[in-house]
């Protein structure tokens, strides 16, 4: 579904359906209890960088175990006293003991992990051994498939497909690449795309797939609060402006392949870069507000910083709402703040 802005690194690259974009990573293990801590140039309150996801989970070790099937790059780490996976130098994800399985309804802004494999077909057959579903993706046409590339171009509208076909322009599924959608461990969704450049049982994570009630607005809300960078322009081009006034734009028609049969409205689009991770978001489908990810399946998302004093005077200052007070994370602190579409958000420091 997807149509990627262009603010995240060089080396990920645009993907889609809602779709997946992804860094190259270093697999060299890294201390776990400082990834995603290094140095970081110029002010303390320089953008952060992307630290972890965080999920409640009912059985820890057998989530690990299940994402290190899927995933054979993934490493087993304690990172803040949580157990987890990482991919070194780039992320977590952290699991919490819970009593019972954490809900995902109703809708939050979570909306799933995004990887990246050498071969997404090869994938296909590993999940099917596994037997997790790998969720049918509608075309304009009616019909499903596992792949993106196995339809027409991603992210397209009825209108632009009927034009297409008018004109004789529409060009024939290219069935190499693509991505597929399916439900990961304890039914947290999982977006994940073929990228040829990563070795046999390599895995690449790029992106954390998120819904927003207004995605202009919560990406000036980043922006402001969080010093995310503004995104460039598409093709070299100046970028719209937006303020607070002029955020709030129409949701644009569904378009295809799509885990909805009726499609899925991609626009507005937005998202924030935290270093070799960054966030990357659709319009909500629903006009009814996100619920809150604490307590959901996967209960927030969490960036670091050198020092944390700074960001909780400057949060304070900006009238942010925060979840938690400093609190301790391993050998560091923490703080919980909630973002535009309250999820919520981890910041880590010393």
């Amino acid at each position: 579904m997807r149509t990627r802005w262009l603010v995240l690194p060089a080396a990920l690259a645009g993907l889609l359906m809602l779709g997946g974009a992804f860094s190259a990573v270093s697999m060299a293990f890294a201390d776990p209890e400082r990834v995603g801590l290094q140095s970081e140039p110029g002010s303390p309150l320089a953008t952060p960088v992307f630290h972890h996801v965080h999920q409640n989970s009912t059985d820890p070790a057998a989530a690990i175990a299940a994402f290190q099937k899927i995933y054979p790059a993934l490493v087993k780490v304690t990172v803040g006293g949580f157990d987890g996976v990482q991919i070194p130098n780039v992320m977590s994800i952290l699991f919490s003991r819970v009593a019972a399985p954490a809900p995902t309804q109703p809708q939050s802004a979570f909306l799933r992990h995004v990887f990246s494999v050498p071969n997404i077909r090869e994938l296909v057959k590993q999940l099917r051994s596994l037997k997790m579903d790998v969720r049918p993706l509608y075309t304009l046409e009616g019909t499903t498939m596992d792949v993106s590339s196995d339809t027409y171009q991603n992210g397209m509208t009825r209108t632009a497909y009927e034009e297409a076909k008018a004109k004789n322009t529409l060009a024939p599924p290219t069935g190499t690449g693509g991505y597929i959608i399916f439900w990961g461990p304890e039914n947290v969704l999982i977006e994940t795309s073929e990228r040829s450049t990563l070795k046999p049982g390599e895995a690449a994570y790029g992106l954390v797939d998120m819904w927003q009630d207004d995605s202009i607005c919560a990406e000036l809300w980043y922006r402001t609060h969080l010093n995310t960078p503004a995104r460039a322009g598409r093709g070299g081009a100046p970028a719209p402006v937006y303020t607070e006034a002029t955020c709030k734009v129409p949701k644009s028609e569904p378009s295809f392949p799509s885990v909805d049969k009726a499609g899925t409205r991609r626009q507005p689009g937005g998202g924030a870069a935290f270093g070799a991770v960054g966030l990357n978001w659709f319009v909500s489908q629903s006009d009814v507000p996100l619920a809150p990810t604490r307590g959901q399946l996967v209960d927030h998302i969490a960036v670091s910083v050198p020092a944390l004093d700074p960001w909780i005077a400057k949060l304070k200052a900006e009238n942010v709402r925060f979840l938690q007070p400093p609190y301790t994370f391993g050998d560091l602190r923490a703080i919980m703040i909630e973002g535009p579409s309250r999820e919520a958000i981890e910041i880590i420091g010393k």
